[in-house]
């Protein structure tokens, strides 16, 4: 019943009467109460149910955040297990590197313990030829030939070193 309806019944209701009656007024004071409480709950439901549409929205944002946020995690780890296995293979392929070099680095050793020994010995012709040609005052063939021989086997030793790198 709307405010202006119940005022027409409340005046037609005291002209029936002719006079004020204490248990209509009473009642008239209670209805217009009641009426005050209905509208304010009224008012706080529909200010709960604006705050509520609102707190809604900020979940369905924060849902939407959180999803990119583990879209980030997902393609960092993605990217983590990309660059772990890059390096899981390329520690491979050094080890493999390693094997391989190990060989050549011996040989290369053993082929500069070669070259060492053929300068000593070298070296020690040399000295040789050198006592010889003091001695003598001429310098023979065969030490001609001896220093020509520990000349090349240094060259090719030399060149063995140079391939092998």
């Amino acid at each position: 019943m709307s405010a202006a309806d119940r005022e027409y019944l409340e005046g037609e209701l005291k002209d029936v009467l002719g006079s004020s009656n204490p248990v209509l007024d009473a009642l008239n004071e209670k209805v217009e109460s009641l009426s005050n409480e209905v509208n304010l709950t009224k008012e706080q439901s529909q200010n709960i149910t604006s705050e509520m549409a609102k707190l809604e929205n900020e979940l369905t944002s924060l849902k939407n955040s959180e999803g990119d946020l583990q879209n980030q995690i997902n393609d960092l780890t993605n990217q983590f297990n990309s660059k772990e296995s890059l390096i899981t293979e390329k520690t491979q392929n050094l080890a493999s590197i390693q094997e391989q070099l190990n060989p050549i680095s011996e040989k290369m050793n053993k082929l500069q313990e070669q070259r060492t020994e053929l300068d000593a010995k070298l070296n020690d012709q040399l000295n040789t030829i050198t006592n010889q040609v003091k001695d003598q005052g001429q310098v023979s063939d065969e030490a001609n030939a001896l220093k020509a021989e520990f000349e090349s086997q240094i060259a090719e030793l030399d060149n063995q070193i140079k391939t092998d790198i």
